[in-house]
């Protein structure tokens, strides 16, 4: 088995062009004819599935997060696990938002263009309200607005509040069968379910809801192998089968949650599209066409760079629409905003992540030489898939 799974950096890199195209549709206030039939067939989870998107995220975190606990002996230390995650997440971010404030401050346009939808998020703020937004966006605390200055950026708030649960998760995944734990995130997402409906509010709730989706991630790390060994042997038309029945669960989840919201939850519907994702994940990692695709050298430089396309797609959109959106067709400013967020990724890579991993990795190894071995905890290799055991995957350096 290979040390890295680049297969799925480039499905992140695939993931973060969808939202980029998810993000340009929802931008307009009407959906031109065209463009609209498209939305609800499975050719639109390409173009609008931001949302499904979003939960190949979390799963896939959960995946790469929990593929060093799968190692015979692997030693999980708490604080480098933390600083490793601060500095592969959170200074990215931290850079990115000055560049959030400062397309702001040089290109907002007062008078609001027309035909923009809500998601539109530069509004004229106050210096007062101004340092309080860019306060929040900095400690990520209370329900501020998120959709000011880069919508986006609320899954990393997500991520960074689950980061600092995931060793529990991870141990619970370890020392639990399968079914336990996969009923015990059903059972919170459900629990997660009742409470919005009680409360009639989501934001309290939601990380809950998504630390579920983590849990089926590292499930599936945990049971890679022999899920694998089952998918090549189901041969090749059940696998395009599951693939197909995959692409229209996730295609038409979000239909389900509209037309029969008291039976299909916003929660329910996200599972779906979960185990559409851990389908795409299997397809990623089976050795097929798919994953050749996957390894090609533009796809594993989107993969690379899927983090800064994430993270700076909307304020480079919100800025070709500030300058032309009345000059040129929307459809020109969305090919302008194109390239110039992939370039803009690349140098937010290259100079900002990169080094950022690298000081989290030196902070981690100090860490690491300091506590010594009582700090840690030896865990065991992996959990068995009900009857069926799997191999420890030796030397692992994690996509994170």
């Amino acid at each position: 088995m290979p040390e890295r799974y680049e297969e799925l950096d480039s499905l992140r890199g695939l993931a973060a062009m969808t939202v980029f195209c998810y993000h340009c549709i929802f931008l307009l206030a009407i959906c031109p004819a065209w463009l609209a039939w498209t939305i609800r067939t499975p050719l639109g989870l390409l173009l609008y599935g931001g949302h499904q998107a979003v939960i190949l995220f979390f799963v896939l975190s959960g995946f790469v997060l929990h593929l060093p606990y799968t190692r015979q002996g692997y030693r999980a230390s708490y604080p480098s696990f933390i600083v490793k995650r601060i500095c592969r997440i959170y200074l990215p971010y931290l850079g990115a938002l000055l560049f959030f404030v400062l397309a702001y401050v040089l290109f907002f346009n007062a008078n609001r263009p027309a035909g923009l939808s809500e998601l539109y998020g530069w509004r004229p703020l106050s210096l007062g309200q101004g340092l309080t937004l860019f306060r929040d966006h900095v400690l990520f605390v209370g329900f501020y607005h998120r959709d000011y200055w880069n919508g986006a950026t609320w899954t990393l708030a997500e991520e960074m509040r689950i980061s600092f649960i995931f060793v529990l998760l991870a141990m619970m995944v370890v020392r639990l069968r399968t079914r336990t734990s996969l009923l015990l995130a059903l059972g919170c997402s459900a629990m997660v379910s009742l409470a919005i409906r009680v409360v009639h509010h989501r934001t309290p709730f939601e990380p809950f809801h998504y630390a579920s989706l983590f849990v089926l991630g590292a499930v599936l790390a945990a049971n890679r192998l022999a899920l694998l060994g089952r998918w090549s042997r189901i041969g090749r038309p059940l696998q395009s089968a599951l693939v197909a029945v995959a692409v229209l669960t996730s295609s038409y989840a979000l239909v389900l949650m509209e037309k029969f919201p008291r039976i299909v939850t916003e929660e329910a519907s996200d599972w779906l599209i979960a185990l559409s994702v851990s389908v795409f994940l299997l397809a990623a990692l089976a050795g097929t066409w798919f994953t050749r695709v996957l390894r090609q050298r533009f796809m594993l430089h989107l993969g690379k760079t899927s983090y800064g396309i994430y993270l700076l797609h909307l304020p480079v959109i919100f800025v070709f629409v500030s300058l032309l959106w009345t000059r040129v067709p929307p459809l020109v400013v969305f090919a302008l905003s194109l390239p110039v967020t992939l370039v803009l990724a690349h140098v937010f890579h290259v100079y900002l992540e990169q080094p950022s991993m690298a000081l989290g990795k030196r902070l981690a190894r100090l860490l690491d030489r300091r506590s010594g071995v009582g700090s840690t905890t030896v865990l065991p290799g992996d959990g068995p898939l009900e009857a069926a055991g799997s191999m420890p995957l030796i030397g692992y350096r994690g996509n994170v």
